[in-house]
C-alpha cells in the first residue's frame, strides 16, 4: 500500500468533502481498494453523514425551536 492507515484517517474528511488534489484522491482510492478496515471506516462515516443530514431521523421533538436557516 502506498500510504498508511493513519495517513488515511488524517485525510478521510477531506476525501469525503472532495477537498484533495487528484493525486491525493487517487492514492486514497487505491488504499480503500486494498484495506478493508479503512474502506469500512469510509462507509461508516458516509452513513453517519447521511443520517445526520436526514431531518426525519434526527427531528427535534414537538415544541423544540428550530435554529434559524
Amino acid at each position: 500500500m502506498g500510504i498508511s492507515c493513519q495517513d488515511v484517517w488524517r485525510d478521510i474528511s477531506d476525501y469525503i468533502d472532495e477537498d484533495l488534489n487528484p493525486t491525493q484522491r487517487a492514492t486514497l482510492d487505491q488504499h480503500f481498494a486494498e484495506c478493508l478496515h479503512c474502506s469500512a471506516l469510509l462507509d461508516s462515516m458516509r452513513n453517519v453523514i447521511a443520517l445526520y443530514r436526514d431531518e426525519r431521523v434526527l427531528a427535534p421533538p414537538n415544541g423544540f425551536p428550530r435554529a434559524p436557516a
